[in-house]
């Protein structure tokens, strides 16, 4: 892989979430997050590499769950993700060409046509899947996100050593 990756962004819904949610009797949201995905926050912080979240859902249960996280860098209810990401990238002096996104809907593939290097979760639609580099083994809301970060690191030939792993096999 001769791409240069500078910057992670991935979509929260379909992604770290399964897509759906829950509504109990009285009102209240719920969604399901996974923990592992966390180990691919972690692994980027090793590897120096920053990160961005973006959903257009502002729910308190997202709010909630990536303040659990300690997810510090955000951005909940943006209607246009692609506008924002532009002046994102203009901002910090990056290019399309250095980023890596993991989406998992239509209202990704703006962004999954333009980033670097793209992924989606298996459970993502055929057509999401047809325009992106990889295709994960996991679905969203179970370490699609990690996997994601893990492949990455591991192309890099840096996995192993920011997991402390002596040079064996690692399973594909």
């Amino acid at each position: 892989m001769e791409t240069n990756i500078k910057l992670f962004i991935s979509e929260i819904k379909g992604v770290w979430t399964n897509g759906g949610f829950y509504i109990n009797g009285s009102g209240n949201e719920y969604l399901k997050f996974h923990y592992y995905d966390q180990t691919g926050l972690n692994l980027l912080e090793q590897a120096g590499l920053p990160y961005l979240l973006l959903s257009n859902d502002k729910s308190e249960a997202t709010f909630k769950a990536l303040k659990k996280f300690k997810i510090k860098n955000y951005k909940l209810g943006s209607r246009k993700p692609v506008n924002y990401i532009e002046s994102y990238l203009k901002k910090h002096k990056l290019s399309w060409d250095e980023v890596a996104y993991l989406g998992s809907s239509a209202e990704d593939l703006d962004i999954i046509k333009k980033a670097g290097l793209s992924a989606v979760p298996s459970s993502a639609p055929y057509y999401v899947k047809d325009m992106a580099d990889w295709i994960l083994r996991r679905k969203g809301g179970e370490g699609a996100f990690a996997e994601f970060v893990e492949r990455y690191l591991e192309e890099k030939d840096m996995l192993k050593k920011l997991l402390g792993l002596p040079d064996l096999l690692m399973i594909k």
